[in-house]
Formats: structure tokens, sequence, C-alpha cells
């Protein structure tokens, strides 16, 4: 949080370091190009990254001389921590990686700005705020007690879950991604599909009609680097939840017990609810949504599903089965499909296994194979949205070993 003279008041899960800044074109590079192109020909493996044939016009511009304000990203702020990690952090002006040929990580993040009394009351609560209440980490069982309840009573509920599809460390995910990042994954996956403690082992009565309750989905998106073609994930680190079209939660927290526990990390979140009310649809039905709310929703499923760029994508209704499998589910898939037929993207929801993964990174690509192919294919992307492959690695043990030092480390530092 920034609090400005106690009248002004910034609240979001951003932070103060390299590379968070972005917008809603989520660039993969920044060479100082005038137009960000979905023509997509390079490739480092690892993270999805993938090269090929250079285009037949290539760029007039040199990278090499264009500097200073001719770059949105700076020195480390262009950055792919999963890629490399930052060194030097005392040459902040340095690039830490060679942006002619590794594509930047974009970063979504959403953030409430609140004035008067408000500001001057979160201010005020970090001040005296020195105890409270028992906290305790219960929203993956709300969610599943909330899905049970309407399968039980055979209403419409949808959840829409999106998280990055990578963890935030440095790593080859090609071989595997490291203890730190197979670690993560592992506790990830435990919350979401994996184990009887999972959201979907709780929801064994549903058996496979979960998916008309809960989506996982992850951001992606495909460009043009020094006349290649390239893919990278979006990081998503928004601790944002929307409810209803009526109110809204944005803050520091994760959905984990390092923030939800209460005793752990400090978090600090703000609670939207409109008192007004604008004429909507919920379910097919005539319903009054908030108009904050409501164009929050609308503006964060029109970037993510493509409808900002084609108007005939219907949006207003989030709950409706044309939105959620014929719009959100089948872009998600689409956009998943293409983007494995022509990158071979990992994480993947076909890789079970190391040895499976190794098969998979050594073959070729379209996008190397038949250039002109892959560039066709990519012309059916709409949107970011990626299915979360929730199958990936599935029958590999992704805790660390006993015997590393992430092994070593107790379960609290990664949850």
């Amino acid at each position: 949080m920034v609090a400005i003279d106690q009248t002004v008041a910034f609240v979001g899960g951003i932070d103060l370091a390299f590379g968070r800044w972005d917008d809603s074109q989520y660039r993969l590079s920044d060479l100082g190009l005038t137009e960000e192109s979905n023509h997509v020909k390079t490739s480092q493996k690892g993270n999805g990254v993938t090269e090929g044939p250079k285009s037949d016009n290539p760029t007039k511009q040199d990278p090499a001389h264009l500097d200073g304000n001719t770059k949105l990203w700076l020195g480390k702020d262009y950055s792919n921590f999963i890629y490399k990690d930052w060194t030097n952090l005392d040459k902040p002006f340095e690039d830490n990686i060679d942006r002619t040929k590794i594509p930047r990580i974009p970063w979504r993040d959403l953030s409430a700005a609140v004035h008067g009394c408000v500001a001057k009351g979160l201010l005020d609560l970090i001040i005296s705020c020195t105890e409270g209440t028992t906290v305790k980490n219960g929203i993956g069982k709300a969610v599943v007690d909330r899905i049970l309840r309407a399968h039980r009573e055979q209403k419409k509920f949808r959840v829409f879950v999106v998280i990055p599809l990578l963890p935030g460390f440095e790593g080859d995910i090609s071989s595997g991604g490291g203890n730190a990042i197979q670690a993560i994954l592992h506790y990830t996956y435990s919350t979401m599909c994996r184990g009887q403690n999972s959201i979907l082992s709780k929801l064994s009565e549903v058996e496979d009609r979960w998916t008309e309750y809960i989506s996982f989905c992850g951001l992606r998106k495909h460009s043009q680097l020094c006349e290649s073609l390239v893919t990278e994930l979006i990081y998503v680190h928004s601790k944002t939840l929307i409810a209803d079209d009526r109110c809204y939660l944005i803050g520091s927290a994760n959905i984990n017990d390092r923030s939800m526990l209460g005793d752990r990390d400090s978090e600090l979140a703000v609670f939207v609810e409109d008192e007004e009310r604008v004429p909507s649809v919920m379910g097919g039905q005539e319903y009054e949504a908030g108009p904050l709310t409501l164009a929050l929703r609308k503006e964060c499923f029109s970037v993510l599903v493509g409808a900002s760029s084609d108007p005939s994508i219907n949006i207003d209704d989030p709950i409706s089965d044309d939105f959620f499998f014929l719009v959100w589910n089948e872009t998600a898939k689409m956009n998943t499909t293409i983007y494995d037929k022509v990158f071979r993207c990992l994480p993947c929801n076909s890789v079970h296994s190391m040895l499976h993964l190794k098969d998979y990174s050594c073959q070729e690509r379209l996008c190397n194979t038949d250039p002109e192919q892959a560039v066709e294919e990519l012309k059916g992307i709409r949107g970011l949205l990626v299915h979360f492959p929730l199958k990936f690695l599935c029958e590999e043990n992704l805790q660390p070993p006993k015997n590393t030092k992430e092994g070593l480390a107790p379960s609290e530092l990664w949850t």
C-alpha cells in the first residue's frame, strides 16, 4: 500500500521490484518496435520459448542503438525470472537477460485507489492493529461447499480460477524446472486436484461434472522478437476476487496459508461492495449488478477471452452455459491446442512423467518445421486464456528430495 497525505491510498498486490509494471498489451519484447506482432519465430528451450526461421521482412531497427526513452523496460526491468533470476542488483540499468533473444514475462496485476476517510482508515489500521481474532484458511473448503450446494440444488454456479502457469522461480521447465519450481507445483496441485484433500477430490460427489462449476486457467501470449516467433506465459500476480457482479476484493494476500492464517505474512486488502445497482443479466435472468464491480469483471473478461478485439463475443452473463462453455472454456481449449501444436509449450497436460518430458522437449516444433503453417495456426488465437495443465507430471512426486536445501526447508516455506 502507498498512502499519500492520509487522503488517497493505492492498494494491491504489486511489488516494488523489477518487471512489475505492465499494461493490457502484455508485450513480450521491448526493442523500440512500433507495433507488437502476433507472428512467432525463435526458440529457447524452457518456458515454451520457441525459435524458428527468420522473417522474410526483417525489421530495419538495430536493437544495439535502442536505448533511453525508446524502451519501456530499462535494464533489469526487462525480466524473465523463470529463465534467469536477477543478479547484480546494484546495477539496475544493466540488462539481466539478452532482450534480443529472450522474451520478457508479462505481469498482470490489479490495484485499487481509495480516497478520503477510507484512505485514512487504511493508514490507521496499519498503525494501530497489533492483535486480531483467530484467522483460518477456509477458502478451499468454502469453494467446495458452495459447489456441492449448487450441485445438490441443481443450480448454476461458476468459479473462475486464473493463476500463473509456472511459479516465479528460475528453472528450465524442459528438464523439470528444479526443486523450487517442483515444490510450488506440488502444493499447487495438492490444492487443486491431487491428493485426498484437494478441491477436486472433495468434489467426488460431483464426479466428472466438476467442469460445470469450476475452471482452472492461466494466461499466455505470443509475439515476434527480432524476426523470430516467441511465446511466454503471463504471470498472474493480481490478488483479486470478484463475486456476483456486486462486490470485489483487491489486496496483497495470496490464497495460501502464508497469507490467510493470520499469524505469518501481514496482508492488506480493500473490500468494495456496490451500493448502487444497474440492469444486467445473470443465468439468463434479469439481474441488478453493481456498476463498479460489473465494469471491473467485464474489463477483466474482455481482455482474457479477446472480447476487447472482437465485439461479437458476449461477456454480459458470466454464468450462462453459452459464456462458460462456448466462450470461456472453448477459448481456453482452442488457445491451448494451438500453442501446444505450434510451440510444444510447457507445462503441458499430455506430459505425465519426467521420461515423457524429456522426449516431449526433444521433438521438433511446428514453428521450426513449417513456419508458414505455424503463422496460420496462430491466427486462431483469441485473447490470453489457456487451460491450466492439471495432469502435468502427475505420475511424479514433485516434493523436493530430503537431501536438498529445498527438501530440508519446512513445508511452511512453500505454503
